[in-house]
């Protein structure tokens, strides 16, 4: 660990990273990464068909109209970045692929959230009993990941289905949850990299899966920006949460409130476990 820091910034840089602290009500406006989900393929110049690898791509929402259908940036199959906060959320989608209920974004698994349903606030509830409530709709957790990108750019990942959880993973490629919990035994995602990857897989589906890979540990410069952003995250977020905890007033969680995308081409895969709240 760098010398240049105190024992205060570190710890409070550890705390601040992961998900079970709690932390203007609407969430910064951030353009989002994931990985393309569905296996595409093309054609070569001889006219065969071949498999597109895995790519990172970013959607631009920032200065764009909240109604338009965001930009879409290829960032190429590898990308690596310096994790800062870890939130979430639970989406249910329709077969095809569209949000048909969210919840506001959340910390902690009994935290009290708004809950949406085609573009309106339904229900004020803990995170943990949203699956019970809607089964019929089968909502899976999300995680909303805030993110600094190798050009100092902020910004969301989204991971969801295999990326998060260990069922149909291949063979020594961690989920987010098992990747974030060992980083925790070196002091958080705060003090290293992350390497971003995907790799194909074939498991009755054909469906291309996150990889994460610890990087190189980050400079004391590196870990102050994490910390001052991490800190400017919580203030935003303790006043957007304890927003959607109160049944009296419509939440300004613009981000669920707002129709949502068709992301059929992300598909949710799911390990079949609906506990995804737990680390």
């Amino acid at each position: 660990m760098s010398t240049e820091l105190t024992a205060e910034q570190l710890a409070q840089l550890k705390a601040n990273s992961g998900g079970d602290t709690i932390a203007s009500t609407s969430l910064p406006v951030l353009n989002r990464v994931q990985l393309n989900g569905e296996v595409q393929r093309e054609e070569d110049a001889k006219g065969n068909e071949k498999r597109v690898a895995p790519y990172w791509r970013k959607s631009v929402f920032v200065g764009k109209d909240q109604d338009a259908i965001p930009e879409k940036e290829n960032l190429g199959t590898k990308i690596e970045v310096r994790l800062v906060k870890i939130r979430r959320k639970q989406v249910a989608r329709d077969d095809r692929g569209a949000t048909v209920l969210s919840t506001s974004q959340y910390s902690d698994y009994n935290q009290i959230v708004s809950v949406y349903k085609e573009g309106k606030k339904v229900a004020v509830m803990p995170a943990n009993e949203i699956y019970s409530t809607f089964t019929d709709l089968k909502p899976r957790t999300q995680m909303e990941v805030y993110a600094i990108m190798p050009d100092g750019e902020r910004v969301l990942f989204i991971f969801k289905g295999t990326a998060i959880n260990a069922g149909k993973r291949p063979e020594g490629k961690p989920s987010f949850k098992q990747y974030v919990s060992a980083l925790n035994k070196d002091g958080g995602i705060a003090f290293f990299t992350t390497k971003l990857g995907g790799v194909y897989v074939k498991d009755g589906l054909e469906f291309n899966v996150v990889t994460f890979e610890k990087g190189r540990e980050t400079t004391t410069e590196e870990k102050l920006e994490i910390l001052n952003w991490q800190n400017e995250l919580d203030e935003v977020m303790r006043k957007y949460d304890e927003n959607n905890a109160r049944k009296d007033i419509p939440s300004t969680d613009t981000d669920s409130v707002a129709p949502e995308l068709t992301d059929a081409d992300m598909p949710n895969f799911t390990s079949g476990s609906t506990d995804d709240d737990t680390f």
